[in-house]
């Protein structure tokens, strides 16, 4: 049985998978408008989002192993004005998309 280092690539592009954009701008869903909210989010955590990106782009795709970086992304993603309480919401997303992906 081969093992998940020959299952997997030694990298993965998350941006690809989770289907994110790098755009300056909250991650999370506005139902009102029934679309990606279009909030700016503090240049920090964009940063902060993007040096989390390149860190789990280096690891085994596996949404447990995963979960307190997603966490941390989604904490950076989500514009405190309106969607931070998206953060599990996001997470499970998140979850589902690397499974799907990676069966």
């Amino acid at each position: 049985m081969p093992s998940q280092r020959e299952i997997y690539p030694s990298t993965w592009v998350p941006t690809d998978v989770l289907e994110l954009c790098d755009d300056g701008r909250c991650i999370g869903y506005a139902p009102s408008k029934r679309r990606k909210c279009l909030n700016p989010i503090s240049y920090a955590n964009s940063q902060a989002l993007n040096s989390l990106v390149e860190k789990i782009a280096n690891q085994q795709p596996d949404p447990v192993l995963l979960r307190p970086i997603l966490e941390q992304m989604a904490v950076h993603g989500l514009c405190q004005r309106n969607h931070k309480p998206q953060v599990h919401e996001m997470m499970e997303k998140w979850a589902d998309r690397i499974m799907a992906a990676f069966p």
